[in-house]
């Protein structure tokens, strides 16, 4: 389901322009096919990623109970983990899901706990 509650309870929802209502690029369609809900809840989820405070307006807005908190504290869990990034924290640094830096890190299976030790290091 797709209907907006969440995008429209959520304080980090501010942007001009929703990525959901851009028409060049489109980024996501409108229709209430399958893979079009999915890519809005998994593309609004990481444009949330890294700033989400887990205030639960989305869990409390949804008219299905969509729990959207699980899916965020994972991209949370991994933006922790891979950047030393806690949202809230600090008002002058871009969360990392939302630049580009040539060095950041690359993930794979194989590599991912490797990356992890060595960004605790």
């Amino acid at each position: 389901m797709r209907c907006y509650a969440c995008r429209n309870a959520c304080p980090l929802c501010y942007c001009p322009t929703c990525f959901v209502d851009e028409s060049r690029p489109q980024w996501v369609g409108k229709s209430q096919d399958p893979s079009d809900v999915r890519t809005f809840h998994f593309l609004r989820a990481y444009h949330c990623a890294g700033r989400c405070t887990d205030c639960g307006s989305c869990e409390r807005s949804c008219p299905v109970g969509i729990n959207m908190r699980v899916f965020t504290k994972k991209l949370e869990k991994d933006c922790l983990d891979l950047f030393g990034w806690e949202a809230g924290l600090s008002m002058d640094v871009r969360p990392p899901l939302d630049v580009y830096r040539p060095n950041d890190p690359t993930i794979s299976s194989s590599d991912s706990s490797h990356l992890t030790q060595r960004h605790r290091q």
